[in-house]
């Protein structure tokens, strides 16, 4: 059984209304589309639109959506540990010390896959049970027959909790600093000694996003000068740090540009700006808990985020593009056995 949802807006194309027409697959749907398949009754959906069932439609505006979108997964998680059941104990016993119980299974499972996934654009892989076994620590759990966690490992889920958890916090150069030293915790990026805990320098040359073979290579960008880092770092911080009058997932989309545009480190950009994005979002939905990992889907769409990535930092500052991928095509994977899509489904709306 399930329930169907479609969006409409003003000045709707066509193509925007036949692209929610997905064959009921959830995870298709990235324009306004969303399915709920359920047993017995709609669960989440009830939270999420309540207005639809007592009309049949309803206006309601993206902002809306956005506040009740935690309510709504956390009914989805409850509804998926009723049907499916939960079988990892570390799970188990977080909801059960939780305070939140509803919300708090999917919270460690998010924090994972989001620290895994981040590491892993950048073709690093980590130790699932030790990236567990380390966010369990740092939340109060009893991490159980876990493994102890490397020292890098322990600095990417330091700087994920960190940026999640107090995500209200001023973002400061000094913060960043820190995330950086706790991400190279022995001063090197594999082999290579590099600038840790401060902006990189230009004394190798100047900073380039390349690819290919050595003296093969292809430049897909080249970042501000080093001379140039302390006041476009300035600029940056002073604007996100500012109380402004704007969309927070817009907010968010442009935090992550700008970040990686600047580069300002010699390693590690990519995972700090997605730390950034996270800390954005959680202020924008006043919550810590997390319930999808934008990693997740960055890894899997991998590709497409570089090319969109490439083509607005060479374009002439027209970053419609780049806000259009970003708010539309990160769908949530939390509830992938429910056939849920609540995030992607909000998030394809809030820029509308």
């Amino acid at each position: 059984m399930g329930i169907d949802i479609y969006a409409e807006w003003r000045n709707m194309t066509p193509e925007e209304s036949n692209a929610q027409i997905t064959g009921f697959d959830a995870t298709a749907g990235r324009v306004g589309y969303l399915r709920e398949a359920y047993h017995g009754e709609p669960y989440a959906t009830l939270v999420l639109v309540p207005e639809a069932f007592e009309t049949g439609e309803a206006l309601i505006p993206a902002s809306l959506l956005r506040q009740r979108l935690p309510a709504a997964l956390a009914a989805a998680e409850q509804r998926e540990k009723t049907v499916y059941g939960e079988t990892d104990p570390l799970e188990i016993q977080r909801d059960a010390s939780s305070r939140l119980p509803v919300a708090a299974g999917g919270r460690t499972r998010t924090l994972t896959e989001e620290v895994l996934k981040s590491s892993e654009i950048e073709g690093e892989i980590l130790d699932r049970d030790q990236v567990r076994s380390s966010i369990a620590g740092r939340l109060g759990m009893d991490a159980g027959g876990l493994p102890a966690a490397d020292r890098n490992v322990e600095g990417v889920v330091d700087m994920m909790l960190d940026a999640t958890q107090n995500f209200s916090d001023p973002l400061t150069k000094e913060r960043l600093f820190a995330w950086h030293a706790a991400l190279f915790p022995t001063g090197r990026s594999g082999i290579h000694k590099i600038t840790v805990g401060t902006w990189r320098t230009d004394e190798k040359g100047p900073m380039q996003v390349t690819s290919g073979a050595i003296g093969h290579e292809k430049v897909h960008y080249e970042a501000p000068a080093a001379a140039l880092l302390e006041d476009e770092m300035k600029a940056f911080l002073d604007w996100y740090n500012a109380k402004e009058d704007i969309d927070p997932v817009i907010k968010a989309a442009l935090a992550h540009l700008w970040f990686v545009t600047i580069h300002p480190f010699d390693d590690g950009n990519g995972r700090i700006a997605r730390a950034i994005t996270d800390m954005s979002l959680a202020r924008s939905e006043g919550s810590s808990q997390r319930f999808y990992s934008m990693s997740a889907q960055i890894r899997l769409e991998r590709n497409a985020y570089y090319t969109i990535l490439e083509r607005t930092q060479k374009s002439d500052l027209d970053i419609t593009p780049w806000l259009a991928w970003f708010s539309r095509y990160l769908p949530c994977l939390c509830c992938v056995k429910l056939g849920l899509c609540f995030v992607c489904w909000a998030i394809s709306c809030a820029s509308l």
